[in-house]
């Protein structure tokens, strides 16, 4: 089969994520795929002497040969202060004159054999028409009929003939990317019985799921089973402008500021400045304090140095999974949330890697035809 027919026959979302995963393993940290005129990009960073480095990829997928005019629109469309390499991709080749403009102004070129090629040393092509591979994932830890199982103890019944009786009506399996990030900050505290002052290093992972904002953290208790528990807290305050964030992380690291502290760490007599704090009044993410003098959050901060939201220190991670469940598809930029990561814990951080973490989603429909989604993580924990 010729390699455009190999990448024609895949759903466009498959392919997409058989990319992000191939940029991955070519040892990139790749944002999530950006859809443009005739494909689609790939936005990665790769450490790389001297410093890290921004490479965009391109990708081109047609059944016809990329042209020059293809090639000079990328060039456009990747433009930034910064400007980044260009790699551009296609799946039906490139026309003579593609190929020279590419040569002529150092653009990398990778063809349709070429990306068969990386696919099949990866083992990214898909295999009896769906089989993922997946260079890094989570242990699977529950088959379906456990998750089959719990549903069932879960869903809604009737009581003393008052509510609604539940049926699962559809199970599936599914893995969602899981970015890893690892973030270290200096404090002064105060130490002995005189109270010295004395800098102390520390550092904690954090794991962000990269479609939907959930920030995971393992719950487990005195005879308790370990479980994944979540928080969409990330999520609320994506959207947030810099500034208001930075405002909402120095409340949360006091736990309270009087609008005069307030005043003289962000000049808040400045309209920009006021309309930036003003946001999180307006969203719930602080309310007055009864006085009316100062202000709280209504958001906890996550605990900095609690190892549960390590999950490497919980589950096992293995290379090169194969698995016949569908894959979510990337939905948020990684460097957004580490940049969110570390104002709220006044650190510097770094994005380690991405893993594909396996859950289970039921469907209920209850007896007036109404339905409504449960998920459950299904990682392997540590014994």
């Amino acid at each position: 089969m010729a390699p455009d027919q190999v990448f024609a026959g895949m759903p466009l979302d498959d392919f997409k994520a058989a990319v992000s995963r191939l940029v991955s393993a070519m040892g990139y940290l790749a944002g999530p795929p950006e859809s443009v005129l005739g494909g689609f990009v790939l936005r990665a960073e790769k450490e790389e002497p001297p410093g890290r480095s921004d490479t965009m990829f391109h990708v081109f997928v047609s059944d016809k040969s990329a042209s020059l005019s293809d090639i000079k629109y990328a060039l456009d469309s990747g433009k930034k202060k910064d400007k980044p390499k260009t790699v551009v991709l296609s799946t039906a080749g490139f026309s003579e004159g593609a190929l020279t403009y590419c040569g002529k102004h150092g653009i990398g070129v990778i063809n349709p054999q070429e990306l068969e090629n990386l696919m099949k040393k990866h083992r990214l092509l898909p295999e009896s028409g769906r089989r993922k591979l997946f260079e890094l994932a989570f242990d699977l830890g529950m088959t379906l009929a456990e998750a089959r199982e719990h549903f069932e103890r879960h869903r809604g019944k009737k009581m003393l003939g008052f509510g609604s009786e539940e049926r699962v009506t559809e199970i599936s399996g599914r893995y969602a990317p899981v970015g890893r990030f690892e973030i270290s900050r200096e404090e002064e505290v105060a130490t002995g019985f005189a109270k010295m002052q004395k800098t102390v290093k520390s550092s904690n992972t954090f794991h962000v799921n990269l479609a939907t904002g959930d920030l995971y953290y393992v719950s487990s208790g005195l005879g308790k089973k370990p479980s994944l528990a979540s928080s969409d807290m990330l999520l609320q305050l994506l959207p947030l402008p810099v500034n208001s964030a930075r405002m909402l992380a120095s409340i949360l690291k006091t736990g309270a500021a009087t609008l005069e502290e307030l005043n003289g760490r962000f000049e808040l007599f400045y309209a920009e400045n006021r309309a930036d704090f003003m946001l999180l009044l307006e969203h719930g993410f602080i309310a007055q304090t009864p006085d009316r003098k100062g202000f709280l959050p209504n958001l906890t901060l996550p605990e900095f140095a609690n190892i549960r939201y390590d999950l490497n220190r919980h589950s096992p991670v293995s290379k090169t999974v194969s698995s016949d469940y569908e894959v979510d598809e990337l939905k948020l930029g990684s460097r957004d949330i580490l940049g969110l990561l570390e104002l709220l814990f006044a650190g510097r951080g770094e994005i380690k890697e991405v893993a594909y973490l396996p859950y289970y989603t039921c469907r209920y429909t209850d007896d007036r035809g109404r339905t409504r989604t449960a998920v459950l993580p299904a990682p392997k924990y540590n014994a």
